[in-house]
């Protein structure tokens, strides 16, 4: 089962933006599998596709804890807290990720990162097949999988934004070397996720 539900995922980072209703319909089947199959924690049940409802639970299991000081219940607590925690974990490390391979993409481009990632495939075909040269072979694979996929769909590039120097100039920032560094600012603030690339947003993160 969580091997169709990667393989649905993998298949949606690949799909055009003109395919967004598709895109939409696999990640809700492969959420809904989700669901179905994952429904218990060590017996505790919980939602593996959101924290709101394990955030709920936990609380009104300390709650319980604090009125009735069993250890059981204080357990049980702690569980949810813990799967909310991996949550918040899973969700920095692949920001920090995606935004490391943008960067990447913005200063080396697409066609220098393949190369690379085919330069080690050639340094680990000289190695010996041990589970380390493998570990290290699929690490490889995965980074060009999604290094791939951002070079289609992502924005790592000034032309790639939203917004150009004229629309800056037009919402109020006098011309000069101000726009350009605004533009560049912009542009590190939408690989690092904290801006989406959208022209209303952009302009307002702009001149915040």
């Amino acid at each position: 089962m969580l091997v169709v539900e990667i393989l649905l995922l993998f298949g949606v980072g690949f799909l055009p933006n003109t395919l967004d209703l598709a895109a939409n319909a696999l990640v809700s089947f492969a959420c809904a599998m989700q669901v179905q199959a994952f429904r218990k924690v060590h017996g505790y049940p919980f939602a593996s596709t959101m924290c709101i409802g394990n955030m709920r639970s936990g609380m009104e299991s300390l709650v319980v804890y604090f009125h009735l000081h069993d250890k059981k219940v204080l357990h049980k607590a702690l569980h949810y807290f813990g799967v909310i925690l991996l949550f918040a974990i899973g969700a920095g490390v692949g920001a920090h990720c995606v935004a490391a391979i943008l960067k990447s993409l913005n200063r080396y481009g697409a066609v220098f990162l393949h190369r690379l990632c085919a330069l080690k495939y050639a340094d680990l075909d000289a190695h010996a097949d041990t589970p380390e040269v493998k570990a290290r072979r699929n690490e490889v694979a995965a980074f060009e999988a999604r290094m791939t996929e951002l070079s289609k769909t992502a924005c790592y590039t000034m032309r790639q934004l939203a917004v150009n120097g004229g629309d800056l100039m037009e919402a109020g920032l006098p011309a000069g070397p101000a726009v350009g560094a605004t533009l560049q600012r912009l542009l590190t603030a939408v690989m690092e996720g904290r801006v989406l690339n959208e022209r209303a947003a952009l302009l307002e993160f702009a001149l915040s």
